[in-house]
């Protein structure tokens, strides 16, 4: 949590947290954002994958996929993954 959050949300010590709402697409995209070169190969390799579907369902286009193809080398996912 952000110290912005904290501040909003006081009694996140009560209940150890909050529930955080967001746009269903948008955090299709983050996740996506933080996934390893592994991650994404196993996304295309699932059986009967099609890139139009996946793209409605999740917002991320085929050619988000070829730049993360370059993002992110394997063992980054400590970066990747850095929420702060």
């Amino acid at each position: 949590m952000t110290n912005e959050e904290k501040e909003k949300y006081y009694w996140y010590k009560t209940t150890e947290g909050y529930l955080k709402k967001g746009d269903y697409k948008e955090a299709w995209k983050q996740s996506f954002e933080k996934a390893t070169k592994t991650d994404v190969a196993k996304t295309l390799k699932l059986p009967n994958f099609n890139y139009k579907i996946f793209e409605e369902i999740t917002g991320i286009t085929k050619k988000m996929f070829s730049n993360a193809n370059t993002n992110h080398e394997e063992g980054d996912e400590e970066d990747c993954n850095n929420n702060t």
